[in-house]
């Protein structure tokens, strides 16, 4: 059993990290709708105004290759965004 002091404290999570290109919300939006699926990203985009669905399915149309750097810092971006919303309520 190794030797663990239960007083030091837990590591901080690293920050998220910013996507190698700057990419627009709706780059990000289109990158993290293909990450989840088709079945989800329905569930999202109906209850998006008409013109948000337009925009990110363009930047869907758009995308070409996407990193694995690139879908990581645009997954832990979002993970961010929502636990810090989750903290503030």
């Amino acid at each position: 059993m190794p030797n663990v002091k239960l007083s030091e404290p837990a590591p901080k999570p690293a920050k998220p990290e910013k996507p190698p290109v700057e990419l627009s919300p709706y780059t990000k939006s289109a990158i993290l709708l293909i990450a989840i699926g088709i079945t989800s990203s329905a569930s999202i985009l109906r209850n998006l105004p008409e013109e948000e669905v337009e925009k990110i399915s363009v930047e869907v149309a758009r995308l070409k290759n996407v990193t694995s750097e690139t879908l990581t810092a645009v997954i832990e971006e979002y993970y961010g965004m929502m636990t810090a919303k989750q903290a503030a309520a």
